[in-house]
């Protein structure tokens, strides 16, 4: 359970970050792509990991851009979409 709330806060926490200081301009953002689930957990990224992202991702695991300072980015779902459609094609790059 303690974990469960520690990956809760961390995410809502990334989420309050990417929003920051950008009023609705388009923002580069350059880093890899991580599943949510293994990276909160077990610090799970990268190239040796990028068969369990997808098979992550492909079961409903949201995945999300990790920068180099650290900070993750979330995609939020628009429109009733897949918020993974478009970071699927590159886990761990």
């Amino acid at each position: 359970m303690k974990i469960r709330l520690t990956a809760i806060s961390f995410i809502l926490g990334a989420i309050g970050i990417a929003h920051e200081g950008h009023d609705g301009k388009l923002t580069s953002i350059n880093g890899t792509v991580v599943d949510t689930g293994c990276y909160v957990s077990h610090n799970s990224k990268g190239e040796a990991h990028v068969k369990c992202a997808e098979a992550c991702a492909k079961n409903g695991v949201p995945l999300a851009i990790l920068d180099e300072k650290g900070t993750l980015y979330m995609p939020i779902a628009v429109e009733h979409k897949d918020q993974n459609a478009k970071l699927t094609p590159f886990p761990g790059l």
